[in-house]
């Protein structure tokens, strides 16, 4: 079993968490909000972002990056897109080249146009080469802490990496594919919902269903 870093404490990240910790892993789940971890520590609970939903010990909180990234073979960024190029900055002097970077972030950087892997591979690659996986797929967070099945893809262009992760992060409720294309999924989780919404206008139109099937 490995040493994770969760980096993001939103509902996602702490499905992920939870997903993880079942699987025998020692997470490290980073949050950036105080009210997260004294809720996780206090009531092994996520009172802001997931109420309800209990957290196994293994799912150890902390507002630390440092302590959250020392001795994760796998980093999972699961932050909001917009600061992620500043997180992962915050984040450098405590990274190394064998870790294996995971972004389950939907979303586009619209600062410098860039999808999360290739912010990451920005960053990071100021020091080193990093190995990158992008994990996206229809998903609701609150249906994968349940153990709902789910299916999501990991897409890297190491196609090893994405095998490790596939391995990693696997189990009987959440199937993941692994793909190298990168962009194609990263693309895919970002847009869905603009498109989603789209399609709403068209019903709500009344303009039928090839508007829709267009989209």
């Amino acid at each position: 079993m490995e040493k994770i870093a969760v980096i993001g404490a939103g509902n996602w990240g702490t499905a992920l968490s939870l997903t993880l910790a079942n699987l025998g892993h020692d997470v490290r789940l980073w949050a950036y909000e105080q009210e997260v971890v004294r809720s996780i520590r206090a009531r092994r609970e996520n009172a802001l972002f997931m109420p309800g939903v209990q957290l196994p010990t293994s799912v150890q909180p902390t507002n630390a990056l440092g302590e959250a990234l020392e001795g994760a073979a796998t980093v999972l960024s699961v932050m909001p897109s917009h600061v992620c190029h500043a997180l992962y900055e915050q984040m450098l002097g405590h990274l190394r080249p064998e870790m294996i970077f995971v972004s389950a972030t939907k979303g586009l950087d619209t600062e410098r146009l860039m999808r999360m892997s290739e912010v990451i591979k920005s960053v990071v690659g100021a020091r080193f080469p990093p190995r990158v996986v992008a994990l996206s797929g229809p998903t609701f967070a609150r249906e994968v802490a349940r153990g709902d099945p789910t299916a999501i893809v990991a897409a890297s262009e190491d196609r090893e990496a994405a095998r490790l992760i596939q391995r990693e992060f696997s189990s009987p409720a959440l199937r993941l594919y692994t793909s190298t294309d990168v962009a194609g999924v990263e693309l895919g989780g970002s847009l869905k919902n603009v498109i989603a919404i789209a399609s709403g206008v068209v019903e709500g139109l009344g303009l039928g269903h090839n508007p829709s099937a267009a989209l």
